[in-house]
């Protein structure tokens, strides 16, 4: 049996699009005072809302594709990008709530 690639260039892309998300949404709260604040915070916000389907079909899709491997090394991969989706799909949700209120 192959090993499996858990951290596909896609996925890759994924979390690294949702953290700069997040972090454009960091930014304008930090920074509310700034001119450009409302629309990165509105940018990052509308982003994560966006992608939260497609996140949570991945951690369904991670969560059962890993049950099938018995190698520590493959499982420790899929629960390790299971926990970089939850992340920053919960903080990027928590972050846009403060934003918006």
């Amino acid at each position: 049996m192959n090993t499996p690639v858990v951290f596909t260039p896609l996925r890759v892309i994924l979390m690294a699009i949702m953290i700069l998300a997040n972090l454009a949404t960091l930014a304008a709260l930090v920074m509310p005072e700034a001119s450009w604040a409302d629309a990165v915070g509105l940018f990052g916000i509308v982003f994560v809302m966006m992608f939260v389907f497609v996140i949570l079909l991945e951690l369904t899709w991670l969560h059962h594709r890993g049950k099938n491997y018995t190698a520590p090394q493959v499982q420790k991969k899929y629960r390790m990008a299971k926990w970089i989706y939850l992340i920053v799909l919960i903080s990027g949700i928590i972050m846009g709530l403060i934003y918006l209120l």
